[in-house]
């Protein structure tokens, strides 16, 4: 993993936080609003440098994702519609999209294991002070929910560091690998892959890359080992897909560093 700053800086924290924080916040349905913000400069200032001179195919992914926005050729550039469109092709409104974007979807486990990895995942969220709100029609599994968690992990990682707070960092590094290897590290490369094999040359494309590169990049920066990109997906739940609506929490993530 070559780099050419620390990686385990309050800079290089920042940088994280922010990257995680663009995953949770582009993974989410693309309304006016989600678009408005992800098309504003200003959140890309800085953040993207820091990734770019931590690991060099970090650094590729995201000006990669940059270019699907910004492009001055409008036929590297892609508009809102033609991403609100492709989100719905590729999650649908159920739990079983093309792509699903449940960590639970991922690899074959019984009942009692999924409520078990459920409680799990919400043990994580309330340790650390979060709280999915009643208005959220989300199950604590959905990727945007994950990435937001691991966000606010690397801010308040960045926040002990700038207050040489050592013990704090560790015990917020230590929570962030267990996240990694027992959640988000394992389902996630397997995720990004599903996405650029469904989107080719698509902005969402773009998005799985670059969610592939940050995973194997954080999964290494916490000395864990990241998932398989091959992950058999569990049958259909009939009455799930009923109930359960693709509608991610709007949670406030910001891109910005």
């Amino acid at each position: 993993m070559p780099t050419t700053i620390e990686t385990q800086t309050s800079e290089a924290a920042l940088a994280r936080s922010a990257a995680y924080g663009l995953l949770a916040h582009v993974l989410r349905y693309p309304d006016e609003k989600m678009w408005s913000r992800l098309s504003d400069r200003a959140r890309w200032t800085a953040w993207p440098e820091v990734l770019a001179a931590i690991d060099l195919p970090l650094g590729d992914a995201v000006r990669a994702l940059q270019a699907s926005l910004f492009s001055p050729d409008p036929r590297q550039a892609f508009g809102f519609s033609d991403v609100q469109e492709t989100y719905s092709v590729l999650f649908s409104h159920t739990v079983k999209g093309a792509c699903p974007a449940y960590e639970l979807e991922y690899g074959a486990s019984e009942v009692f294991r999924r409520s078990a990895e459920l409680s799990d995942i919400k043990g994580f969220y309330s340790a650390f002070g979060l709280e999915i709100t009643d208005t959220t029609h989300e199950r604590p599994d959905h990727v945007s929910i994950e990435c937001e968690f691991m966000s606010v992990m690397a801010a308040k990682e960045a926040y002990a560091l700038e207050h040489t707070e050592a013990p704090g960092v560790e015990i917020i590094r230590n929570a962030a690998a267990h996240f990694l290897s027992s959640h988000i590290g394992q389902f996630l490369p397997s995720f990004a892959r599903r996405i650029q094999e469904a989107d080719v040359d698509g902005f969402y494309a773009a998005v799985g890359a670059f969610a592939a590169a940050l995973i194997h990049f954080d999964c290494a920066n916490h000395d864990v080992p990241t998932g398989p990109e091959l992950l058999e997906l569990r049958p259909v739940d009939e009455k799930e897909e009923r109930e359960q609506t693709c509608a991610p929490m709007d949670v406030g993530c910001d891109t910005s560093s």
